[in-house]
């Protein structure tokens, strides 16, 4: 059985938890060279630092306060392939299946939160985000969702939008309505995953015409 020194080394940058010398060349399990310090830590994502030691196989994830836009963003996209994981029939069934549409809704509500507030995101896109979310029908409705599904109900003068439907096949195929009561008297449905590709698409769109890029 292999032990932690024969343990793949992580593709992180790595350095001494001590004294902070680049370990990157420094077989796991060998002490820093500069201090006899064992514990390493590995940069992951930008937010994230795990910390190992010579003599345990595993680690313990430690987190910087630094929580960049991109974050949020992450969970928005793996909020949408859950839900297309879901209409394919690939996804064990929560005891409330609303949760899975319901979580990417919250997720594109926060991430309007997130780029306003991030100085790393160019001034222009932090002070017209809020108005493109209004904009946008489809990260709009998801927010209404978002809104409805925090406060139970909202203002008279506010969009009520609920996941309405769930739609379970014999197969375990999932498929999920949005229900939707403007201030205007008008009212409709739409599908979730409709709903969640646009969202994304549309935010993809805000990236490309603000000229910063989704990934690092």
């Amino acid at each position: 059985m292999a032990d932690a020194s024969d343990t793949a080394e992580p593709r992180w940058p790595v350095k001494c938890s001590n004294c902070g010398r680049a370990l990157d060349d420094v077989p796991r399990g060998t002490a820093c060279p500069d201090c006899g310090e064992t514990a390493r830590l590995y940069a992951m994502a930008g937010t994230a630092v795990a910390t190992a030691t010579a003599s345990t196989p595993g680690m313990a994830l430690g987190y910087t306060p630094e929580r960049p836009w991109r974050e949020q963003w992450g969970r928005a996209r793996s909020g949408l392939d859950l839900i297309r994981q879901a209409y394919a029939g690939q996804v064990d069934r929560p005891p409330d299946p609303r949760e899975i549409p319901v979580r990417f809704c919250e997720d594109c509500l926060n991430l309007v939160d997130w780029l306003s507030h991030d100085p790393a995101v160019p001034q222009s896109a932090r002070d017209s985000v809020r108005s493109m979310a209004s904009s946008s029908t489809a990260i709009k409705l998801a927010c209404d969702v978002a809104n409805t599904h925090k406060h139970r109900n909202r203002f008279s003068k506010q969009t009520i939008a609920r996941i309405s439907k769930v739609d379970i096949s014999d197969e375990g195929h999932m498929s999920f309505t949005v229900t939707w009561h403007r201030p205007d008297g008008t009212s409709g449905t739409s599908d979730a995953l409709e709903m969640a590709t646009k969202a994304v698409a549309d935010w993809r769109s805000f990236f490309a015409h603000h000229s910063f890029s989704e990934t690092e």
